[in-house]
């Protein structure tokens, strides 16, 4: 079982915009691999073509703090076993430091014009290693843990967000990922392990569809629980490839309030 938690509503909704602008479809890919072997695992962001977005190193099985879309650079601390990840779009930059052993961060959200919005500090140290561009160019060995659709992966921050909440839990397991605030959860289940993406083709009549390798998506609050069979996503008939819709209510209530995944 590996995760990672995302800290502080700011930082959440951050990433919701960042991950907004990913082109669709993509796909949030959940890995772990090695960065050092002597320093555990890291956690990779990628779209379906195998380019790296973003990543964030872990340590024992726990990570903490980030995914996200953004080019990147990335530093790894060895004697202080911590994490710099400099992200970046057109009009903010996010620089993070994640210190594993004593559970800390930087962050300092910029403007457009370099100003700080919001920034925590704390002093570290660290070596700048620049990420590799793709998968295959990647000397670390790696496992994938689950992929996840963008829009999905979006959508689903996107609920907790609004619920106001300090922390978000996300954990990955051979069948499932759990988005979980200790208040709400969002199961998504696999259908096997190692159940990815698996490509978009036409079916017997013609129509594109793409397999996600996703049984269901279950949001479970309480006693209320809705499914959606995501198994295939049929096209609008334009005879382009799919583009994943993702809307989910943040207000669910139990009285015929389906979550809808359609194109």
């Amino acid at each position: 079982m590996v995760g990672f938690r995302i800290s502080t509503v700011a930082i959440l909704k951050k990433t919701v915009s960042l991950l907004n602008k990913l082109p669709a479809p993509s796909l949030i890919v959940l890995a772990t691999f090695n960065f050092h072997p002597e320093q555990g695992t890291s956690l990779l962001a990628s779209s379906d073509d195998g380019r790296v977005l973003g990543a964030l190193r872990i340590d024992v099985g726990s990570m903490d703090l980030f995914i996200c879309n953004r080019p990147c650079s990335l530093a790894v601390d060895i004697d202080h076993l911590s994490t710099f990840l400099n992200l970046a779009d057109d009009e903010h930059s996010l620089h993070i430091v994640t210190s594993d052993s004593k559970n800390r961060y930087l962050l300092n959200i910029e403007d457009s014009e370099g100003k700080i919005i919001q920034e925590r500090s704390m002093a570290l140290n660290y070596e700048v290693n620049e990420m590799h561009k793709d998968f295959d160019q990647m000397p670390h060995e790696y496992t994938v843990r689950a992929a996840i659709p963008s829009q999905i992966f979006t959508s689903i921050l996107e609920l907790f967000a609004n619920f106001e909440v300090d922390t978000i839990s996300v954990i990955v397991t051979n069948k499932k990922v759990k988005f979980t605030n200790g208040h709400h959860k969002f199961v998504l289940y696999k259908e096997r392990y190692g159940s990815i993406f698996e490509g978009v083709k036409e079916d017997d009549n013609g129509r594109y569809v793409a397999k996600f390798g996703w049984r269901e998506l279950r949001y479970v609050d309480d006693s209320i629980r809705m499914t959606s069979n995501v198994w295939i996503y049929p096209s609008n008939g334009s005879g382009s490839p799919p583009v994943l819709m993702c809307p989910i209510d943040p207000n669910p209530n139990p009285i015929g309030n389906i979550i809808y995944y359609f194109l």
